[in-house]
């Protein structure tokens, strides 16, 4: 006698939907880290692009009104700059040798909240001295 297979039983589409969800869900987990790190390296970008623009500024400031115009250990004021697009963004500037050292060590600080709510930091450092 022979019998018919006219389609699936319940336990076959028990067992599919159970291997699917034992396949998807490790993905989906896969891909929100996967997520996540593409905004850290976009917030990193941004805090290194708004570093560069400090840099730059302070390059063609003359440099007898650098330490002036950009305390030592003072924030920078955002409305010099521009709109800040990160969260709790900060940018400090140093002098690690001292205000009047020559060469004069110029050291700008950025620190920020992140996505994953940790704060992080980066730094640029030039030197700058009178010409001879």
């Amino acid at each position: 006698m022979r019998i018919l297979n006219k389609g699936i039983t319940m336990v076959e589409i028990v067992c599919g939907i159970t291997l699917l969800g034992l396949v998807l869900i490790p993905l989906m987990s896969i891909f929100t880290d996967v997520v996540r790190q593409v905004e850290i390296a976009k917030e990193t970008t941004i805090a290194t692009n708004d570093l560069k623009d400090v840099m730059e500024k302070i390059r063609t400031t003359a440099l007898s009104h650098i330490t002036t115009d950009y305390p030592d250990g003072a924030y920078i004021d955002e409305n010099l700059l521009g709109a800040y697009l990160l969260d709790n963004e900060k940018i400090k500037v140093d002098y690690p040798n001292g205000v009047d050292a020559n060469p004069l060590e110029i050291l700008v600080t950025v620190t920020w909240k992140s996505i994953i709510g940790d704060t992080r930091t980066q730094r640029l450092s030039t030197l700058r001295s009178e010409l001879l």
